[in-house]
């Protein structure tokens, strides 16, 4: 099985809230896997009602530093992803599309020019996904939210780094 306890456990959570809740490994930057994910969600619960998008990966150095793998990482998670969803949903009747975008989008961070860069797409994507909405090419409320650090989860910063930014 792909679910560890932890995620087991916060399925279940899920489950009790909601009535039904199911967990699907996809890779949402591959366009194939999209697909399959959101048919086996349709297949599941009969429509879509909402996108929300949260993945991110952090892969921080300095430009100089970066290699092409590292960005491409960094823009997969963020960019191929966003416009994947949005291909294979375009015409399912959405109430929301919504995007964990960053903070960073907008002052920049340190060492993560490619992630500030992905957060940035997501903020203009909200904007013209709006516009196909207005033209009846898309559905439901789009927003990209930014977000600022996260304390727990899979992207926190180190100690040293969160008295950085607390203090700036």
């Amino acid at each position: 099985s792909d679910l560890d306890s932890d995620k087991e456990s916060k399925l279940l959570e899920l489950k009790n809230l909601s009535g039904d809740a199911v967990y699907i490994k996809a890779d949402i930057s591959e366009y194939e896997d999209v697909i399959k994910l959101i048919n086996e969600a349709k297949s599941k619960f009969g429509k879509i009602d909402g996108i929300i998008h949260s993945a991110g990966v952090l892969r921080d150095s300095f430009v100089l530093n970066k290699t092409k793998e590292e960005m491409d990482q960094v823009l997969k998670a963020k960019i191929h992803s966003v416009i994947n969803l949005d291909k294979v949903t375009k015409d399912e009747h959405l109430d929301f599309f919504v995007m964990f975008s960053s903070i960073a989008s907008a002052i920049g961070n340190l060492g993560q020019c490619d992630y500030a860069y992905a957060n940035a797409f997501m903020d203009s994507f909200a904007v013209i996904r709006e516009n196909l909405k207005k033209e009846n090419k898309r559905f439901g409320k789009t927003l990209s939210i930014n977000w600022p650090g996260w304390k727990d989860g899979g992207m926190q910063v180190d100690k040293e780094t969160e008295k950085f930014l607390s203090e700036r």
